[in-house]
């Protein structure tokens, strides 16, 4: 039931985006640029007429039968105002969504004044119909704005009342935003300049010097949002440290071209743009230029506050458009798409647990995909593959109740950057075939980690056993004493287990690493795509043959299951001897292993022991949890053996791994009680348990 709306919400977005980015369309035309079905888009249409979102216009193009009408965007679908904000002036900008016309305005007021101007300012916007209703606001200032969007200190239009602006604009039910205004102006410079994805820009205005970043295309602000207050920083004089912006002009350039100079080496930066009046902009470039290499450039900046507000602009319509496409998508549903139970039993606990254990492989499988599609000519899949470079960088969405999962929550990420793109991926690609491949991918990730874990503990055998070569110990037999050996043998022995045990998860990850990709739903795709390439993309050996196979089988999970029982149990054996002997005295774990008592101090528990037959157990007892989700179910793409199979081989990977780190401390550097055993094995035991033989 959950899909179709999801889908619904992917269709309004697709069509709606296309209406943005020109001249309006016909049906068949959005029918044929959106890959969607005539009916499909018929119900999209009228869903945007009936909500004022969108209108029809005559064709020229002519047909037989009807003439056809072009769809195109309601010029007053909403109202955008960006502001540029100093502490005597308002500058503003007023658009319409739906085009380009634009109305300007330049203000004076006095600093008191400044939040009932700009209060008036925005009342005007709001009474005034002629772009619509105003939907969205953009403020630029001179002040930092942290990632969650709230300005911070030092604010220089301290006179602004943040609260009852965003109180006012609340009330109206108008979204906002505020924004650095030497930020606003990397961002207008980087937008009308393809290519510029790392840059420095300085800019000097009556109300302090500030500077914007951009590093690998995106805004960087810092952590508290002050990542350009160069202003601020201080620099050391003969009167003392002293704040760069109060500095007389000669000691100011010096001290900005050594500082920007030492920031465009440390972030490698590509160019540095210089929005300073104009006498200061030449000497300032001037001294820069023995500082950086030939392959920085420099460009001059001839109007701050032109850039500024165009930058306002700029931010402004892609946030109201944001805006505006979440509206649309939600045209026409209402209620909860789930049950509350479903929501909290099933679906959070999913999108928590991918989100923190499947995310690099979700992003991983997308991107071998798209560069495989990209590979056989599919358009626009190149284009997904360097957004998913891109938004892997980013904090994932946290879990929204109206999306299904973090497939469906990257996919409208992706729609809402470039739905061609979105759309290009969607080609031969199911969740079945996903899912079972990322899957996959975190199994083997732990299961060679677990691999190395193994490995570690057998060296770390050997080299006790290399060191206790002569010393004697009591083997046992039916829990009575029986013969005397070496405690090298022992641990040797334990060792040759071990390598049978490497063996097997060797031979399992021969079966686990197959891939499922391009299997999709169950029955393949009728597109030429190229499956051994996705395969060799991410280090598979090779695809699965069988589509069907692909994404029903869980035998390589039960087998992994299997393996770790095996190697538990045999530890789980070792570790009731290392306790049987440390309750004789015979061998004793180092200080930081062990425990006292409450009331006996002198008592030296060997609780890190304890604490690895623990896990080993735990472990062994999940195992079963696998082995049965996978008994008695269908063989094909379902929950059991799937996602709900997930989160108790997780427990179990990490129970294993903790099981095996403590038992690998234990023994790297254990003390042992040669004589007794020795004594033990030439006398006799003094100790005499009361088992059963």
């Amino acid at each position: 039931m959950g899909q179709p709306r999801e889908l619904r919400r992917l269709n309004r977005r697709a069509v709606t985006q296309l209406l943005f980015s020109g001249a309006g369309l016909t049906r068949p035309q959005l029918a044929d640029r959106t890959g969607l079905s005539k009916v499909t888009v018929n119900v999209v249409v009228q869903e945007l007429l009936n909500h004022g979102i969108a209108q029809l216009s005559i064709s020229p193009e002519q047909g037989v039968g009807r003439t056809p009408h072009r769809v195109e965007l309601q010029p007053q679908v909403a109202a955008v105002l960006a502001v540029d904000l100093q502490p005597t002036e308002i500058h503003t900008h007023l658009s319409s969504l739906a085009g380009d016309e634009a109305q300007t305005q330049h203000l004076q007021c006095a600093e008191s004044e400044l939040t009932p101007a700009l209060l008036n300012v925005i009342g005007q916007a709001l009474a005034g119909r002629h772009y619509g209703p105003l939907r969205h606001v953009l403020i630029g200032l001179p002040a930092p704005v942290d990632p969650q969007g709230r300005v911070r200190e030092p604010n220089v239009t301290r006179h602004l009342d943040v609260e009852q602006v965003t109180a006012f604009l609340d009330h109206a039910g108008v979204t906002y935003a505020f924004a650095n205004d030497a930020n606003l102006v990397a961002l207008a410079t980087t937008r009308e300049t393809p290519g510029w994805s790392h840059v420095a820009v300085l800019i000097e205005r009556a109300s302090g010097t500030g500077m914007g970043l951009l590093l690998g295309g995106e805004l960087y602000r810092g952590m508290h949002g002050r990542a350009g207050e160069i202003g601020r920083s201080r620099w050391p004089t003969t009167r003392g440290a002293e704040p760069l912006e109060s500095l007389p002009v000669p000691e100011r350039l010096d001290a900005t071209a050594f500082m920007l100079a030492g920031l465009v080496h440390t972030l490698d930066l590509q160019r540095v743009v210089l929005g300073l009046p104009q006498d200061r902009a030449f000497a300032l470039q001037e001294k820069l230029s023995p500082l950086l290499d030939l392959s920085i450039t420099t460009h001059l900046l001839p109007d701050v506050g032109e850039a500024v507000l165009r930058g306002a602009a700029l931010l402004a319509r892609e946030q109201a458009y944001e805006h505006l496409l979440a509206r649309v998508e939600d045209l026409g549903e209402t209620g909860p798409m789930w049950h509350d139970t479903y929501l909290k039993v099933v679906l959070q606990p999913d999108y928590d647990y991918a989100s923190e254990h499947l995310l690099p492989h979700l992003f991983d499988a997308l991107s071998a995909h798209a560069l495989m599609l990209d590979g056989c000519g599919v358009a626009h899949a190149g284009e997904a593959a360097g957004l998913l470079r891109e938004l892997r960088r980013q904090p994932f969405p946290a879990y929204d109740p109206g999306v299904e999962d973090v497939f469906f929550t990257l996919d409208r990420t992706l729609a809402g950057r470039n739905a061609d793109a979105a759309g290009a991926l969607r080609t031969a690609l199911s969740r079945n075939d996903l899912d079972m491949t990322l899957y996959r991918l975190s199994a083997r990730l732990r299961l060679m980690r677990a691999m190395e874990r193994v490995l570690r503990l057998r060296r770390t055998l050997l080299d006790l056993a290399e060191r206790e070569i002569d010393t004697v110990i009591v083997a046992y037999t039916h829990h009575q004493p029986a013969q005397p050996t070496t405690l090298a043998h022992y641990l040797t022995a334990v060792e040759n287990v071990l390598a049978r045990d490497t063996a097997r998860m060797v031979g399992a990850m021969t079966h686990l690493n197959l891939s499922p990709m391009g299997a999709v739903a169950l029955g393949g795709t009728s597109f030429p795509i190229d499956r051994t390439r996705t395969a060799e993309l991410l280090a598979f050996d090779r695809p699965i043959e069988n589509t069907y196979d692909a994404v029903s089988a869980s035998d390589w999970q039960v087998e992994i299951a299997s393996v770790i029982t095996v190697v538990s149990t045999t530890l789980s054996r070792v570790l009731y001897d290392l306790l049987f002997w440390a309750s004789r005295g015979l061998l004793s774990l180092e200080d930081g292993l062990v425990q006292g008592s409450s009331v006996m101090p002198q008592k030296r528990n060997p609780v890190a022991l304890e604490h690895a037959r623990t896990k080993f157990s735990k472990a062994i007892g999940v195992t079963q949890s696998v082995i049965i989700s996978s008994h008695n179910v269908p063989f094909g793409d379902i929950n059991d053996p799937g996602p709900d199979m997930q989160p108790p081989l997780t427990s179990m990977w990490h129970d294993f791994r903790d099981g095996l780190e403590l038992l690998i401390a234990s023994l790297t550097n254990p003390t042992l009680n040669r004589e007794e055993w020795l004594r033990e094995a030439q006398q006799g035991s003094r100790w005499s348990p009361n088992w059963p033989t």
